[in-house]
């Protein structure tokens, strides 16, 4: 029996199109994902603070990362870009151009991904500058009004504080006149204002 090629072609077109038509679905959903993605992610709108990080580990060795701080919603984001892209700032660093905690990054193009990691799109033209803020000094929360405050005594059934319920109430907020409490110390280190 002799069959021609011709005759095979057309015999698996309509297969050939269901393949073509499955692949066409899937690459549709494909861009339908990329979409989704696009629309989650967040244009980088100004400059981020640089930080060196040095995770040591019980083994002896040592990680070093570069992290950007978004003050404009205050979380840490992780630098994704080009290979050798956290290689470059920490050599940056290394020999001084950059400083943690006060160089900053601004890149056009950059974008904060749907995990949070600043994404730099490739190195060129990237805009570091230092930042205005005095990063020098600790910056505490500030705390005014009043809080509540739980203090629990714990019993286990081999063990329990030496304290009583009533000794460790008067202890934190001074309920049978202990002048010098947690709750005293609060007032007079907010100056009343806690």
């Amino acid at each position: 029996m002799h069959i021609s090629t011709a005759a095979i072609a057309l015999a698996l077109s309509p297969f050939a199109t269901a393949i073509e038509g499955s692949n066409a679905r899937n690459l549709r959903a494909n861009v339908n994902k990329t979409k989704t993605k696009i629309k989650n992610n967040r244009p980088q709108s100004k400059a981020c603070l640089l930080l060196l990080k040095e995770t040591r580990f019980l083994d002896g060795t040592n990680l070093e990362e570069v992290d950007c701080f978004d003050s404009s919603n205050g979380l840490i984001a992780k630098i994704k870009g080009p290979n050798g892209a956290q290689e470059d700032f920490i050599r940056r660093f290394k020999n001084g151009e950059l400083k943690s905690g006060k160089s900053t990054l601004k890149k056009n193009g950059a974008y904060f991904d749907e995990d949070g990691n600043l994404v730099l799109p490739n190195l060129d033209n990237l805009e570091i500058g230092e930042s205005s803020e005095n990063t020098d000094k600790r910056r505490l929360a500030t705390v005014v009004g009043d809080k509540e405050m739980l203090a629990i005594r714990v019993v286990a059934p081999d063990a329990s504080t030496t304290s009583s319920e009533s000794e460790i109430s008067d202890s934190w907020f001074g309920t049978s006149g202990d002048p010098v409490n947690l709750k005293s110390q609060y007032a007079a280190c907010s100056y009343g204002q806690l």
